[in-house]
């Protein structure tokens, strides 16, 4: 058996859910201080307003441990067995997980009469767990002892289904920025206020920033040469998409897609700006390599043209001599020879200066 730590006199009978019930809980509330209505229609309307909200209706006498359900409750929980008591029988029905947390909120109200206003999971009537919010009220006696708690209970699994949904939305979101490196971004231009998702804290390596101050350190982390580039984007009212750079830490330049569109009110006047910022700087640094790279291509198939027209021109000219003379003799021969492995070596020497200078390209590109 589930216990709290209070032990009790004056022992309390419990009602089943009736008129008198109903009242005896009202009247334990604090609101009781104000005039009481007429008995009757106030009963009437708090069981017309229990009723339309679908909610289950829970009364614990403490001191016994003997609880009465509603039929709602129990429709939206599970029957118990009839000999069960109060929280043995509604620990049956908890998860396991939810059960420290559940006895910690209870000990909190009865301790320090904090609202008792609880989130978890009871197993239902079809098996699964739904999520339920347990909002009660208990009653002291003159020691400050509780006697008894009552209250309702709603079933709120729609809303912590979406609430999930959302959480895991958001979650996918920010590992689509991560991955993309690529964050979101809100202006609000009437109150100077910015926000950005995590990925943009992250793009320009800055610790969380107030919306109210954000604006300032974003200006001052874009390089001064193109600042220029934003002002006239934002200026120009239209969206936009544009190339920049930042300067981050350390003094680390950074290349950054922007891009920007304008919402309006009906009077067409901005009222706000969305966007987003992309970390190009490896896609910017490949393009440069590429650049540079045909640069080198260039410049060294210009150089090597020359260098290789010495050797093919000595080449052709012994061929001509050899092939037009039948008797060359065994000097002159050798000294062709020698002509002719000299420019070998020539060329030989320009190609493998060539490689070197491709294979020391790549190895930066990389």
């Amino acid at each position: 058996m589930l216990t709290l730590h209070y032990t009790h006199r004056n022992k309390v009978p419990i009602h089943t859910l009736d008129t008198l019930s109903i009242q005896t809980f009202a009247q334990n509330q604090a609101s009781l201080e104000q005039p009481p209505l007429n008995a009757q229609l106030s009963n009437e309307r708090l069981l017309l307003a229990i009723q339309g909200s679908g909610d289950g209706v829970w009364d614990w006498d403490i001191q016994t441990d003997e609880a009465y359900f509603s039929p709602r409750f129990k429709e939206m929980v599970g029957a118990f067995p009839d000999d069960a008591k109060g929280l043995d029988a509604l620990a049956k029905n908890i998860h396991p997980e939810d059960m420290p947390a559940t006895m910690a909120a209870i000990q909190a109200h009865f301790e320090k009469k904090a609202p008792f206003n609880h989130e978890y999971r009871l197993l239902s009537a079809d098996g699964s767990y739904r999520w339920y919010l347990a909002m009660g009220q208990a009653v002291w006696d003159d020691t400050g002892k509780p006697i008894r708690m009552a209250g309702l209970l709603s079933d709120i699994t729609p809303r912590k289904e979406m609430e999930e949904a959302l959480r895991q939305s958001e979650l996918n979101l920010r590992y689509a920025q991560e991955m993309a490196q690529l964050g979101s971004w809100v202006f609000t231009p009437a109150t100077s206020e910015l926000t950005w998702s995590d990925e943009l804290f992250r793009i320009f390596e800055l610790e969380k920033v107030p919306a109210d101050q954000l604006f300032l350190v974003f200006r001052a982390a874009l390089h001064p040469d193109d600042r220029y580039l934003l002002d006239e984007a934002i200026q120009s009212g239209k969206t936009y998409s544009i190339e920049h750079r930042i300067i981050c830490k350390a003094g680390k330049v950074k290349y950054i897609l922007s891009t920007g569109y304008f919402v309006h009110d009906a009077q067409g006047q901005i009222i706000q700006m969305k966007g987003t910022a992309q970390d190009i700087t490896l896609r910017k640094m490949a393009e440069k390599n590429r650049i540079e790279y045909l640069q080198m291509l260039e410049e060294l198939l210009f150089s090597l043209s020359h260098k290789i027209r010495k050797p093919v021109a000595n080449i052709q000219a012994i061929v001509h001599i050899l092939d037009g003379d039948d008797e060359i003799s065994e000097a002159d021969l050798k000294e062709c020879l020698s002509y002719l492995n000299h420019s070998n070596q020539e060329l030989d020497a320009y190609i493998h200066e060539m490689n070197n200078l491709l294979a020391d390209k790549k190895r930066k590109l990389k």
